[in-house]
Formats: C-alpha cells, structure tokens, sequence
C-alpha cells in the first residue's frame, strides 16, 4: 500500500499490528477519517479480513454517511465496505430481529421527538399530581426530561434512580415507563439500555451477537457514556481487536453523560483481556499557527 499522503503518526495507526486493542488520540483536523479509512483498507485488502468481521461505530448519521464516502474514496467497493453504524442504528437493528423473533413486543410506537416525549413526561407527572403522590406545579418537566435521558444512558432503571434535592423525579421517571410499557413505545434513549439488557440476560442472544467481529473501530471515543460503553464491551467480548479514536481535550457531551474518563484512564482496565498500545495524531491540518497561538494564549488565562 502506498502511503505517500499520510503522515508518520498516520502510518502507525494504519499498520497497527492485530492482536492488541489500541487508542488513538487525535486532535482536531488530523485527518483522522482517512486514517480510519485506511486502516480498514489494509485490514480487508493486505490482511485479508472480511469485511463482515470489522464493525465501526460512528457518533452520528452524518460522520457514517461521510466515513461510508471516505471508504469509497480510498478505493473500497461496497461489497468491500465493512458494516458502518451509529450507535442508534445498531442498537435499533437489533432489536428489530428480537422484534422479529419475538424476544421483545413489537413497539407500537416511536417517540423519536423530543414534543412527544415532553408531552408523556406531562402526562406522568399530571397522573402523579392528581394521585397526590406530588405536589402540583412542584416540577419543572424540561428537568425531568433531561434527567430521564441521563438515567436511560447510564442504565438506572426507576428503582435505582436517585436525584439530589428532589425526591418527586425519579417518580415522575417510573411513572412515564408505565406509560411508555403500556402503549409498547420505545424513544431513541430506550434503544441501547434494551440492547444490553437482552446481551446480558439471555445467552443465545449473546452467544449470536457478542464477540462476533473480529476488529471493532470506535469513533468519537471521548463523549461515550455509560450505556455505550458497557455495549461496546459486550459486542468485543474477548475476540475483537478495539481501536477507539477520538480527543482528550474535546469532550462536550458530559451534558448528556458522556464520560471522558473512558478514553483518559479506563479504556486500558475495562479492555484488559489483549495488550495495548497508544497512538497520536499531533498535527492539524484545519487550521494554521496563528489561531493555535491565540487559541492556546486563551486558554492559558483559564
């Protein structure tokens, strides 16, 4: 394979060696895609793995549609390609086969807006205060909105479900499951705690799904919570090589549970069952020196 186009830092990540999981810390602008992209190239065309047993899990729609047109771009045919998702959708293909199978009820019902989800935490919380169970006006539904999703992406079911300063939420959370159960609806926040929740309860189901591929590439590493990260886990069991990319510096979605301390200090214990090793993309190619320095002169006043 030529590599006249990628940096020293680059050829690293794509000739990384199998049998080791690795972490790929890459700052922004560093050509990261490509290197992804490429690093799947060597795999499937000088390693000869099939693309069926690389799975990329990518943070959104649109970086999978873009990383599908990067694969394309470094000459890998769709019959070439390997499966690439986002979390969602995997999650949401596998529970369509356990739909199909029966595992799990049909869903009835999407609530993929955010109107329709407010509108059953209203509805909850309306039940509640007519029960006397809370007392009327006392909650803001914004906040419960918000913390639900928190308790969905770190796995806390109702019972477990705790909020500092005020005991009526989690109410409000077990009682919009109620409703949620009862009219067989799922939201996209219901997708991943389901997925695992069936990967860890029922063995066929693992035996057919976790530990399948054989290289598991991460995207984005650094804004996984903990539901993600607990799937991850379970779909690399003790067979797949993990490369999880992304930067220490940028995590935004902690807002939303995402954890930084994964791709800081955790990824090397939680994945300990193959040796590590730790790559760099140092050099940005987005930008040039001047907004680095202003940048960096701003944030020495932190």
């Amino acid at each position: 394979m030529s590599h006249i186009n990628l940096t020293a830092e680059q050829i690293a990540v794509v000739q990384h060696p199998t049998g080791r999981h690795a972490r790929v810390l890459a700052v922004a602008g560093s050509g990261k895609t490509t290197t992804m992209a490429q690093r799947i190239k060597s795999l499937i065309t000088e390693q000869h793995v099939h693309p069926q047993h690389i799975l990329v899990l990518m943070f959104n729609r649109l970086a999978r549609l873009q990383f599908q047109t990067r694969l394309a771009q470094v000459g890998l045919s769709p019959q070439q390609q390997p499966p690439v998702h986002t979390f969602h959708s995997l999650a949401y293909r596998f529970i369509q086969q356990m739909m199909q199978r029966g595992t799990v009820p049909n869903a009835t019902q999407f609530w993929f807006d955010d109107e329709r989800i407010f509108y059953h935490v209203n509805v909850a919380i309306t039940r509640l205060e007519r029960a006397n169970a809370i007392p009327t006006g006392a909650l803001d539904p914004e906040e419960a909105v918000t913390a639900i999703s928190l308790w969905k992406g770190s796995l806390i079911p109702p019972e477990r479900a705790g909020y500092r300063g005020d005991a009526f939420i989690p109410l409000v959370y077990a009682e919009y499951e109620k409703l949620r159960v009862q009219q067989t609806a799922l939201s996209f926040d219901d997708f991943i705690p389901l997925t695992v929740g069936l990967l860890e309860q029922e063995a066929t189901v693992a035996q057919q799904w976790c530990g399948r591929v054989r290289h598991l590439i991460v995207d984005e590493y650094q804004d996984i919570n903990f539901g993600q990260q607990r799937c991850l886990e379970l779909l690399a069991g003790d067979t797949a090589d993990v490369m999880v990319v992304g930067d220490d510096d940028q995590t935004i979605y902690e807002w939303r549970g995402a954890r930084p301390t994964y791709i800081l200090r955790e990824f090397q214990t939680v994945f300990a069952g193959k040796p590590h090793t730790d790559y760099t993309l140092s050099r940005s190619f987005r930008f040039g020196p001047v907004i680095a320095q202003a940048a960096y002169n701003t944030i020495s006043h932190n």
